[in-house]
């Protein structure tokens, strides 16, 4: 939301004229780090030598994303039991599907239309255009992959999304 507000002050200021946005809520994030917060006492619980992986110092954060990637990746094959209050990987992808859906019932074919939102409704339609299966789509959300290494790789896609994705899960097959 941020990000529009202020595209659209500096296009106003320039003298464009902005349409009104409107909220989609079926784009709203996936609830990855709510299933971690719940679910890494439970780890730690289990195996307590991971302990010092979970803490959230300099050196710690790059092991805390090693936990957040384990638990996450469980989350979405479903190895976890998600807490009745949060929104379980199946459930967000068809919230997003809805909202990308809806979008695109609502405008006519070439109508340019503009969509703020993160990086897991953006993963999710990128693997709905690429077919891919919940693991990839998962390993091409901002949290899997440093900021810098994201932009290095679009920058060598030279900036066509599908080919960067399509780039993306080839290297993570190799790896």
């Amino acid at each position: 939301r941020q990000t529009a507000e202020a595209l659209a002050d500096t296009y106003r200021a320039s003298g464009g004229r902005w349409p009104t946005p409107r909220l989609v809520v079926e784009l709203d994030e996936h609830q990855g780090q709510e299933i971690v917060d719940h679910e890494l006492p439970r780890l730690l619980d289990r195996e307590p030598e991971l302990a010092g992986l979970a803490e959230r110092t300099p050196e710690g954060l790059r092991h805390y994303f090693r936990l957040f990637r384990q638990i996450t990746r469980q989350w979405v094959r479903e190895e976890l039991t998600t807490p009745p209050a949060l929104e379980s990987w199946a459930r967000f992808r068809q919230r997003v599907t809805r909202g990308f859906e809806q979008i695109l019932m609502e405008h006519n074919d070439g109508e340019t239309v503009a969509v703020f939102t993160s990086g897991g409704p953006v993963a999710t339609a990128t693997g709905i255009a690429l077919e891919l299966a919940d693991e990839k789509v998962l390993e091409l959300t901002p949290g899997d992959v440093d900021a810098t290494e994201a932009l290095k790789r679009i920058g060598q896609a030279k900036g066509s999304w599908r080919k960067f994705a399509k780039r993306f899960v080839e290297e993570a097959d190799a790896a």
